[in-house]
């Protein structure tokens, strides 16, 4: 399943999706309605942008913490 975060682009007030895989500091997107440059950064002015970082760090973090995930048993060991 491809996780997808909504983000708010304050340039045209749309919303546009963005992977969850994709959301990290200093990653690009374009805005599919304006075409307006984005770049990811957890201390982003736009409120948009660290909503969006702050609500991918939570899905990262809860798909982690599920059983079976070999990532999270790697990671809860270091």
């Amino acid at each position: 399943m491809v996780e997808k975060i909504k983000i708010h682009c304050t340039r045209c007030r749309n919303f546009f999706n963005e992977r969850l895989k994709n959301l990290r500091s200093g990653h690009p997107s374009t805005c599919s309605s304006c075409g307006r440059l984005i770049i990811f950064e957890e201390n982003s002015d736009d409120a948009g942008i660290r909503k969006a970082m702050t609500e991918a760090r939570r899905r990262k973090y809860a798909l982690m913490a599920q059983p079976g995930n070999p990532q999270g048993a790697r990671n809860s060991n270091g």
